[in-house]
């Protein structure tokens, strides 16, 4: 055993070589990095988790304030209840495979077809030209997007590599041209969707992946690219103020009224390739009420 004046000496060499560590710069390897998070996680995982959490909320809260104000903007003050939502309803059925975002528009706000294709102008048809032609016909919209534009990685994508270089230029004039209260760069949740449509005064034009609204498994594995679809969003089941599935009409000829759990819906118009753009269209009542 060593005598005690050297244990004392060891002792005191380890607490100023510890005291120089702590006061010299450090430049941390991978194992020092993965030791320090485990360190991080177990001392202070739950107020990391409080700060994500509140980072998510604040983020949230801007989004619905934005989205508040351009329907403020664009919608004015909604009837304290519009008319049965099934009495001012008239489906209708897309006619080729390109035309499902034509239909769920005159679907959804109850103007005549032929007025909205005269209004389109473009056969490719993006969200933004579905808000524009809507616009043009009279009937107010605003269209809710987590992108203001075109994503480029979009040009790797079955789906849009045909038809983005000569629609690219034209797209980014449109979102040029919308104000703020027409185009609003955020990100929706399902219960605030639902709030909109329980006015009765609005309706929701979705853009999903088709592959994983309604398909069976089999069917989306048969179709491994991105498959865009509108489809319309007409009303929600609320439980204690949480969604639990939407009512929705498919304008495809094997489509019609659907009802789709909240997840399916979210994974939906979540998917790449859909920008989880969100198109709010006044209803034909509305509008006659707001004339009124």
């Amino acid at each position: 055993r060593a005598p005690r004046a050297s244990r004392d000496d060891a002792r005191e060499r380890r607490r100023r070589a510890r005291r120089a560590r702590a006061s010299a710069p450090h430049f941390a390897s991978s194992r020092d990095e993965s030791r320090l998070h485990q360190s991080n996680i177990s001392s202070n995982g739950f107020r990391t988790m409080r700060t994500r959490r509140r980072d998510d909320d604040d983020r949230t809260a801007r989004a619905r304030a934005m989205t508040a104000r351009a329907f403020d903007r664009t919608f004015g003050r909604f009837p304290a209840r519009a008319r049965d939502e099934a009495a001012d309803w008239t489906p209708r059925e897309q006619r080729s495979a390109w035309d499902c975002g034509l239909s769920a528009a005159a679907s959804a706000s109850g103007t005549p077809r032929d007025a909205l294709r005269r209004a389109l102008r473009a056969r490719s048809c993006w969200t933004i030209d579905l808000l524009r032609a809507v616009r043009a016909t009279g009937a107010r919209a605003t269209l809710v997007t987590t992108r203001a534009g075109v994503d480029p990685r979009y040009a790797n994508d079955g789906f849009y590599e045909n038809e983005l270089i000569k629609d690219c230029e034209r797209v980014a004039r449109l979102f040029a041209r919308a104000d703020a209260s027409t185009v609003v760069r955020a990100r929706m949740r399902a219960e605030d969707i639902a709030r909109a449509l329980s006015t009765r005064a609005v309706r929701c034009v979705a853009l999903v992946d088709a592959r994983l609204l309604t398909a069976r498994e089999g069917e989306r594995e048969r179709e491994r690219d991105f498959v865009g679809h509108f489809v319309v969003v007409r009303g929600a089941d609320v439980d204690g103020g949480r969604v639990i599935r939407f009512r929705i009409f498919d304008p495809a000829p094997d489509g019609g009224d659907v009802m789709v759990s909240r997840a399916r819906f979210d994974e939906a118009r979540a998917a790449f390739g859909t920008d989880e753009d969100l198109l709010f269209v006044e209803t034909r009542s509305s509008r006659s009420a707001a004339a009124a």
